[in-house]
């Protein structure tokens, strides 16, 4: 605000006015902002020539305002005090009051327009470059990241590590970078977080996903290998040869494997560990118990010095059912067949896996031209060709992973369909002669 302005002749000059806030709207802003600016000049007591004295001035910070100076007489008339000076180090600050008259005080000068710029803060942005590096001595990741600037000021840091897939969170805050954040579970996928926090809120940012050492980690499932990927009991036994398939280790020395072969009886329901002796080996011979059954490995990986540490299970995919020598249980087809027409028969063997076929090596002759056997299910198909009347023999073969059987020979008599000439060669009744065709 301007001072107020120099008192006439004989008059003291009115005090400055008090400074206001403008825009209003600043008065939400907590505590008071006011500014009392310089008192008015003194006027000459004497009216002599010289002028009152000058207007006070009070400094409040950067703004400044000054009284005006006395009123000094004049021949004929009185004239005021001078208006106070205008002082805000180039802000629009208030005007000084006018000089009172001879005998008369000055005006008081008027509010300045004060313009008050606040930095009221904001929460702070989040962290940039946020990397997560494992410790794989102590199982902690050292979690690193640029700080950030904000008003007011970050008060800490926090970071946090979660993970996708069953490891236990854990967090740490911190004033600065890095962070460690102790006790991860080991053999987890894990993302870390670090959040910025001021009074006025927080932020954050994530890591890229790692993976926390410790036990053995599987990355190519165990596998075997047999009989063309069809197990067999059959002489010599079957030794189905393990591979217990690709793991990391982290660059950890001291990984240890134990090998367990599994039986599903039927391949449904659940897996029992197969009864062998030794156990724990990679390698796998096949037995009569495992008849029927579908077998699979299953491999642990664990550290041998670091037990805490846990285990990771993998296994392989399972195997078919393992097969046994084949044994009819359906062999009995039909004797007689047409031209064009057989009434159907499907031959049937036990062992898992069969595939069907005609055995024609000599002496048997095989089925006649028109008709086969369907090598997956044993069904006799077709109906014999025009012109394959006569006798035919022949078997079926039986054939699975673990060996071969034959069925008995089996005889197929076809007709032609066409009715032979009949001759009499007995006297008929009636009395017509002998070999009389009818």
């Amino acid at each position: 605000a301007g001072g107020g302005g120099g008192g006439g002749c004989g008059n003291i000059g009115q005090g400055g006015r008090a400074g206001t806030r403008d825009p209003a709207g600043l008065s939400t802003v907590s505590g008071s902002i006011s500014f009392t600016i310089g008192a008015g000049g003194g006027g000459s007591a004497a009216c002599a020539v010289s002028s009152g004295d000058a207007g006070g001035a009070t400094t409040l910070g950067s703004l400044n305002g000054a009284g005006g100076a006395g009123g000094m007489p004049n021949v004929g008339s009185d004239q005021g005090g001078q208006p106070g000076p205008n002082a805000l180090n180039g802000i629009g600050a208030g005007t000084g009051g006018t000089g009172g008259g001879t005998n008369a005080p000055g005006s008081t000068g008027t509010s300045g327009a004060v313009l008050v710029f606040l930095d009221l803060g904001s929460s702070p942005s989040a962290p940039g470059s946020v990397t997560a590096t494992p410790n794989s001595s102590t199982g902690a990741a050292q979690v690193s990241f640029s700080t950030v600037s904000a008003y007011p000021s970050v008060s800490s840091y926090s970071a946090t590590c979660s993970s996708s897939d069953g490891g236990a969170t854990r967090s740490a805050s911190g004033l600065s970078s890095p962070i460690s954040v102790a006790n991860l579970t080991r053999g987890k996928n894990y993302v870390c977080s670090v959040a910025a926090t001021n009074d006025l809120g927080s932020a954050s940012a994530s890591s890229s996903s790692f993976l926390m050492p410790g036990a053995p980690q599987n990355t190519t499932p165990p596998s075997f290998t047999g009989t063309a990927g069809f197990p067999a009991f059959k002489s010599p036994p079957e030794v189905l040869t393990g591979n217990p398939g690709v793991w990391n280790t982290f660059g950890l020395p001291d990984d240890t494997y134990a090998y367990l072969w599994q039986s599903q009886a039927g391949c449904a329901g659940g897996r029992t560990p197969a009864s062998r002796l030794p156990n724990n080996q990679l390698n796998f011979t096949i037995t009569a118990n495992d008849v029927n059954n579908c077998l699979r490995l299953q491999v642990t990986g664990s550290n041998a010095s670091n037990p805490s540490w846990g285990s990771n299970v993998a296994v392989s995919a399972s195997s078919l059912q393992v097969t046994t020598q084949p044994a009819f249980t359906a062999q009995s087809p039909p004797v007689i067949a047409d031209v064009g027409y057989f009434s159907g028969y499907s031959f049937a063997a036990s062992g898992n896996r069969i595939t069907y076929s005609i055995d024609n090596s000599a002496p048997l002759t095989g089925l006649p031209p028109g008709m086969s056997i369907n090598g997956t299910t044993g069904a006799l198909t077709g109906t014999p060709n025009p012109g394959t009347a006569g006798p035919w023999t022949y078997a079926v073969i039986a054939t699975n992973a673990s060996g071969t059987v034959s069925s008995t020979p089996k005889l197929l008599t076809v007709s032609d369909s066409v009715v032979d000439r009949l001759v009499i060669t007995e006297q008929p009744v009636g009395g017509r002669s002998r070999l009389a065709a009818l």
